[in-house]
């Protein structure tokens, strides 16, 4: 009897064990990793080793951290949403200096351009696999520019996953896409998601950052990205 318990207690052990490695079947935490393309002019630049090669989406309980990290840690960019109803706040971080802007519940990310929301169809029917995960296919098109596609996964537990983005009406976590700033197109695909839930410590806004009209960060990054190209 002795035995036939210890065995018992052993298949459980392995089984919690076997259970807690497999991905969740629809998580509400974790970190996807996208590679980012960057158009020729930035990508053959002696610079370009500087640029970030990778943009880290860490979510937990409908909160959101994006994070830009550049090389040799000279500078980073995050944008960070709390909640649905919260504002987006935009940190960005150059050498020793901190930089905060807050914007209203209703606004998007700066860094995609202020242009006229496009018109997003959803095509079901078309899937693709990205970071071993089903997506679907969806066609967005702007009044003055070619359609082009993007995929999500419905399979990510995250309300509202594109609030603060053109991409709102999609009702799934982006897994392939597009951002256009300041007329030029970066290229953004997953191919890494993290199942381990991030600390509370990742979404906090750091006390040292220094509330800056978003002009002004804006600025500052344009005069980045300039001068690596």
């Amino acid at each position: 009897m002795q035995y036939i318990t210890y065995f018992m207690l052993l298949s459980v052990l392995l089984q919690g064990c076997a259970s807690s490695s497999k991905q969740p079947d629809f998580p509400s935490a974790g970190v996807i990793t996208y590679h980012i393309d960057y158009p020729d002019e930035i990508g053959n630049s002696p610079a370009a080793k500087l640029m970030p090669n990778q943009l880290k989406l860490s979510f937990k309980n409908n909160m959101r951290r994006y994070n830009f990290n550049g090389s040799f840690n000279i500078f980073s960019l995050d944008f960070i949403s709390l909640s649905p109803t919260d504002s987006c706040v935009t940190l960005f971080r150059f050498m020793d200096s901190n930089l905060l802007h807050a914007s209203p519940v209703d606004s998007n990310f700066f860094l995609f351009d202020k242009k006229n929301d496009p018109i997003i169809k959803l095509i079901e029917s078309q899937t693709k696999e990205i970071a071993k995960m089903i997506c679907f296919k969806a066609s967005v098109k702007y009044p003055d520019g070619e359609s082009f596609s993007v995929y999500y996964s419905k399979d990510i537990d995250l309300q509202m996953p594109n609030r603060h983005t053109p991409y709102s009406e999609i009702p799934g976590v982006l897994m392939e896409f597009y951002l256009d700033y300041n007329d030029v197109r970066f290229h953004f695909t997953a191919n890494h998601i993290d199942y381990t839930i991030p600390e509370d410590s990742v979404f906090e806004i750091p006390s040292i950052a220094k509330e800056t009209p978003e002009s002004e960060i804006e600025d500052l990054i344009l005069t980045l990205i300039k001068t690596l190209q």
